[in-house]
């Protein structure tokens, strides 16, 4: 996928849940709504959720499914050998823990193996979960591993699989799967358009807004404000996609946020209409803010070269 790292922070901008404290939820359905997370800083959730791990018995379920967020936060944080450590101490006790504890410790040892650069061992793992998650109706689980299957398929497979999530997720009576919406939407305009088929990539980025809208979450309603823009400047329409940039411009620039993203579509417009010198000033500002970031650095450093190159630097 070309724009993977903005897609990345589409899909963990779900929603705000309790992980944000670092207290012990109640009972069951507060567990799950509390492991349901949004954060940008992901060493912050860390903590809280270490905290809250500590919180619970030994052994228990709760606990253990608390680890598996500790483990997903670490491949975030590109520290995969402690992530899988730390599957590697639940893994002996999964067959005795209800079925919603191994569904969690699939996705997450997929995940980090995703992240990992060995997909041949995520596929699998997501598959599991999709299929054991369903058999216990933990929808939201369900959907989570359809959507992760994408990322570990030839570009010909990735759609059937979001489309298959979006359908599970649309039919689903569980709200928590349902919150997965916009991110499902974001999935399968992303993947028209990798195929060059941008209406229908339009119409599943607006089903996105539309979501994001509805659930009132600044961060997450401009990613999909950008998304929008984004491929109104693939299908030419100029004018659209920058009143849209520079409106995100603003709107970050009044929240106190910085996007190297919405400075690189703004730097990609003004050279599409010739307007030299704020095409390199905004080359210039997309690189300082995106050459700090080690995903980029580490999958997309020849898009990095370019911003430098092209802002003369």
């Amino acid at each position: 996928m070309s724009l993977s790292k903005r897609l990345v922070e589409a899909l963990f901008l779900v929603c705000l849940g309790a992980a944000m404290s670092a207290e012990r939820p109640k009972d069951d359905d507060a567990l799950q709504e509390f492991l349901i997370w949004q954060s940008r800083d992901v060493a912050a959730v860390e903590q809280r959720f270490r905290a809250t791990m500590a919180a619970y018995p030994d052994g228990s379920s709760e606990q253990a499914q608390v680890a598996t967020q500790v483990a997903r936060t670490l491949g975030l944080q590109q520290r995969f050998d402690e992530g899988h450590a730390l599957l590697d101490q639940l893994a002996p006790r999964l067959d005795a823990l209800p079925p919603i504890v191994t569904v969690r410790y699939l996705l997450e040892r997929g995940r980090l193996f995703n992240s990992g650069k060995q997909k041949d061992k995520a596929r699998p793992l997501f598959e599991q979960a999709w299929d054991k998650a369903r058999t216990i109706e933990a929808d939201y689980l369900a959907v989570d591993a359809a959507h992760m299957v994408p990322f570990t398929v030839a570009p010909a497979e990735q759609l059937a699989w979001n489309l298959k999530a979006v359908a599970y997720a649309e039919a689903s009576r569980q709200p928590r799967a349902k919150r997965w919406l916009a991110s499902l939407y974001n999935n399968i305009g992303m993947a028209y358009q990798d195929m060059g088929q941008y209406e229908p990539a339009l119409a599943y980025f607006e089903k996105q807004l539309a979501e994001r809208r509805q659930q009132g979450q600044a961060g997450p309603l401009r990613v999909a404000r950008w998304m929008v823009a984004h491929v109104h400047r693939l299908m030419g329409r100029h004018e659209a996609a920058l009143a849209e940039q520079q409106a995100l411009e603003r709107d970050n620039a009044a929240a106190g946020e910085v996007d190297g993203y919405v400075f690189e579509e703004l730097a990609e417009l003004y050279l599409a209409r010739q307007q030299g010198d704020e095409a390199r000033r905004y080359f210039g500002l997309a690189h300082a803010a995106l050459s700090q970031d080690a995903f980029l650095q580490r999958d997309q450093a020849e898009r990095l070269a370019r911003m430098k190159l092209l802002a003369g630097q």
